[in-house]
């Protein structure tokens, strides 16, 4: 598991403005990952979409909120 204390557990989708939040983060192979939760609402229709990213790429998608 990942010790990184900075993790941001609430987060924006820097694309669509969606609020999102890091549901785990783990290492595979020495690279550190997090899985990320997005709930997304298109006129009637909740949708809920998982992401995984490395967590170097966290910033290029996100920012804290």
């Amino acid at each position: 598991m990942n010790t990184n204390k900075n993790i941001k557990k609430n987060l924006k989708c820097l694309k669509t403005g969606s609020k999102a939040t890091i549901i785990k983060s783990y290492f595979l192979n020495n690279i550190a990952y997090v899985k990320i939760n997005i709930p997304i609402k298109f006129e009637d229709t909740h949708i809920q979409v998982t992401k995984t990213l490395e967590e170097d790429e966290l910033e290029n998608h996100f920012t804290s909120s």
